[in-house]
């Protein structure tokens, strides 16, 4: 029984973790009370606090797994899987036995068949068992698509309900899913080891002996565009870095060290170019698709937080070479600058990426008219700066020493992207005024976090 508890405090004691599971734990009890007192408004966005923080828990849950088992003890030590496994499904139920006691007594507002409601839960129970397996895999791309792909099926939530209504025999096949999914999952989880393809993709990790597996996992990545490479003659550029530029601002002196990253990313751009004219037809083709990408004020998440997840990801492996890094003919000071330049500079690209795409081409084939208006360039405007405060705001929490401050400030996090997902509701100076202050507030944090990175180590940096 001490193995198991010992077990399940790996995954309690992990701030992250346990800021997440708190979180659902009260947000779960408050909408209940909401719903209980009749009050529809705080009920509903505090069912949207619930909802979204099963989401990263669920996310969390697979980091946590992955860090247990994509581990030589668990190839080493005998009986060391099936302990963690049993502790990772109790914690599993727990979560769904969380969600089943908020549910009883609580009645939708609108009609719906025993079949359909059946069709919901198993629905919903597989895109958590979904996520946990996301999160083990934590390869980026793959998370960026699924991202992608469960904002557009949840844009269409009551027309998946209506076609269960019709069709109850799907019922079926998502209970045959989650238990296919369920078993891969746990064959994965028994045989996972250093060859294993899942074992290189470690988000949760920075340890310099998985260093060599990070490598052989980008390579693998890359190879995936050496055939357009072929087919487009595009010849391998030589690895010639100019001159470090001393004299040059410290953005060029951070491009300068990714440089080659860069030139790496011109498949990337002829596949977007490729994708453009793909996805104008896609929205003019598929109608059902036309509320979610219409309406860019719907899409505040994929907007504001989507680039900032992509950019984490994308800097995350760089900062396991921080310490060689540091070896560079240059202070510490600017050391820390120039990677935290590097951070916000693939901030800005994929923000306005996921602009152009989701919000400005997407607009302007199904609704053209929402480019004429200054509330829309106001709240676009917006997502950029509150992107960079949640950037800002990550960076601050991550030069924090005591777990409780981390909670504390990932609960507040939280709650005010909550509040300002109904921004879209208020006309555009407010907007324009909230962008101001998400702006200012993320200048202020950051200089607090610049000031303590300047002051640590760079070996607990990571």
């Amino acid at each position: 029984m001490r193995k198991y508890v010992q077990i399940l405090l790996v995954s309690i004691r992990n701030p992250a973790f346990l800021m997440l599971l708190l979180g659902f734990i009260a947000s779960s009890i408050i909408s209940k009370l909401f719903i209980k007192m009749r009050l529809g408004f705080y009920a509903n966005e505090m069912f949207t606090v619930q909802f979204v923080f099963s989401l990263w828990l669920c996310f969390m849950l697979g980091l946590v797994l992955k860090r247990q088992f994509a581990n030589h003890r668990a190839s080493i030590l005998p009986g060391y899987r099936a302990p963690h496994l049993v502790v990772a499904f109790l914690v599993f139920v727990f979560l769904v036995m969380v969600v089943w006691m908020w549910e009883i007594g609580t009645k939708v507002n609108f009609e719906i068949s025993s079949a359909a409601l059946f069709g919901v839960h198993t629905t919903c129970l597989f895109m958590a068992v979904f996520i946990v397996y996301l999160g083990f895999l934590s390869i980026g791309a793959v998370l960026v698509f699924a991202y992608l792909i469960c904002l557009l099926i949840s844009g269409e939530s009551f027309a998946f309900v209506e076609q269960l209504s019709n069709t109850t025999h799907y019922n079926i096949y998502i209970v045959t899913a989650i238990i296919s999914l369920l078993v891969f999952m746990v064959i994965r989880l028994m045989k996972i080891k250093e060859d294993s393809f899942e074992y290189p993709f470690l988000l949760s990790w920075t340890e310099k002996a998985l260093l060599k597996n990070q490598i052989k996992a980008s390579n693998l990545v890359y190879s995936i565009f050496n055939p357009f490479k072929h087919i487009f003659k595009s010849k391998r550029a030589l690895d010639v870095y100019s001159k470090y530029p001393r004299a040059k601002s410290t953005l060029m002196r951070s491009i300068h060290w990714d440089i080659a990253e860069y030139r790496d990313l011109k498949s990337a751009w002829i596949l977007i170019a490729i994708g453009t004219p793909v996805f104008v037809y896609f929205l003019n083709a598929f109608q059902f698709a036309n509320e979610f990408f219409a309406n860019a004020y719907s899409n505040f998440l994929l907007l504001s937080i989507a680039p900032v997840l992509i950019a984490l990801g994308a800097n995350y492996k760089k900062m396991m070479y921080w310490e060689y890094d540091s070896l560079k003919p240059i202070d510490k000071k600017t050391f820390i600058l120039e990677k935290g330049y590097s951070f916000f500079r693939d901030l800005v690209l994929f923000w306005m990426l996921f602009v152009v795409y989701f919000a400005v081409i997407s607009s302007l084939v199904l609704n053209a008219e929402i480019l004429t208006t200054v509330k829309f360039w106001s709240y676009l405007f917006f997502t950029g700066t509150y992107g960079y405060l949640i950037m800002a705001w990550i960076s601050y929490m991550s030069s924090c020493s005591k777990a409780k401050t981390v909670i504390f400030n990932g609960m507040c996090l939280c709650l005010l992207t909550m509040i300002l997902m109904e921004l879209s509701a208020f006309d555009a100076v407010t907007i324009i005024v909230c962008a101001i202050a998400s702006f200012v507030a993320g200048i202020i944090m950051l200089n607090i976090t610049y000031a303590r990175y300047c002051d640590k180590e760079l070996g607990i940096m990571i």
